[in-house]
C-alpha cells in the first residue's frame, strides 16, 4: 500500500527545501512529500498520483508563482478535487485574491510566511486526508 502525498507548491526552491524537511521529520512514516516549483509541475504530480491509485492527502501552496498565482491554482484543483484539503502558504498575496480563494476553493488555513513550524503541522494533522 503506498503513503499518501502531502504536495508542495512554491517557486522558492529554499522554500520548498524548508518545506520538506521540516515535514519529512513530522510525516515521513505516513505521508510522501511531493514538490513542485510551478502549478504546471504541480497539476504533472496530481494527474500521476490519480493515475497510480495514490491519494494526494493535501495541498500546500504560495500565492505569488510565476506562470498561475497560487488562488487560481487552488480554485481549480477544487473544482476538480472538491474535497481536497488546501493550505496557503504565503506573505504577499492580497487580501481580494485570499478571499476569493476562500470563497471558491476547500482553503482550510492561510499561513503567512515565513510561517510557523508548529501552526502548519497543526493544521496538516488537522485537516489532511
Amino acid at each position: 500500500m503506498s503513503k499518501n502525498i502531502i504536495l508542495c507548491v512554491d517557486d522558492e526552491k529554499m522554500v520548498l527545501d524548508a518545506l520538506v524537511s521540516q515535514l519529512q521529520k513530522e510525516f515521513q512514516t505516513n505521508y510522501v512529500i511531493e514538490i513542485a516549483e510551478t502549478s504546471y509541475d504541480a497539476w504533472d504530480i496530481i494527474h500521476e498520483a490519480e493515475e497510480l491509485n495514490q491519494t494526494i492527502a493535501i495541498i500546500i501552496s504560495d500565492w505569488l508563482m510565476p506562470l498561475e498565482k497560487g488562488d487560481e491554482f487552488l480554485i481549480s484543483v477544487s473544482k476538480h478535487y472538491p474535497n481536497l484539503p488546501l493550505i496557503m502558504l504565503s506573505g504577499q498575496v492580497d487580501d481580494q485574491s485570499l478571499k476569493r480563494t476562500q470563497n471558491y476553493s476547500n482553503l482550510k488555513a492561510f499561513i503567512r510566511k515565513p510561517w510557523d513550524k508548529n501552526e502548519l503541522i497543526e493544521n496538516i494533522r488537522k485537516f489532511a486526508l
